[in-house]
């Protein structure tokens, strides 16, 4: 079916070389299907993370620009959204209102009465305030 509804319920897997293995044999860091396609994607798969030199070390995805090196190589730590500071300088935009001045002039912390981010999933909440009234982004 286009919709995938005929795969809900199966106990196999096709392999990208069309071998079929039992589900069970996905991800179990054995080589089952001859071309180690069950064995690719395996965090994503698990609904993780995984880190950019070692695709099997997986991470929680709240993990993810935590400002914790949770990765061996700290991939988990790079390309995270910056924002910008008053003074120029850039901070974590999942740190903004967390109670620790990131920016060096604390304007990462103003306005902080009632602030939420949503970031991959994860909704943050901090202290921001926006036209007297809390607001979700």
């Amino acid at each position: 079916c286009e919709d995938g509804s005929d795969e809900a319920n199966c106990t196999e897997e096709m392999c990208e070389n069309g071998l079929v293995i039992n589900k069970a044999q996905v991800c179990d860091g054995t080589n089952n299907c001859g071309d180690s396609t069950d064995e690719k994607h395996c965090c994503v798969r698990q609904g993780k993370a995984s880190c950019a030199s070692d695709l099997e070390q997986c991470i929680h995805v709240d993990d993810v620009c935590d400002r914790t090196e949770d990765c061996l190589d700290g991939s988990d730590e790079r390309s995270c959204p910056l924002a910008p500071c008053a003074n120029g300088a850039l901070f974590h935009s999942a740190t903004r209102c967390d109670l620790k001045d990131d920016c060096g002039d604390n304007s990462d912390e103003e306005n902080c009465d009632c602030y939420y981010l949503q970031d991959m999933g994860v909704s943050y909440r901090g202290r921001a305030d926006h036209g007297g009234s809390c607001q979700l982004w």
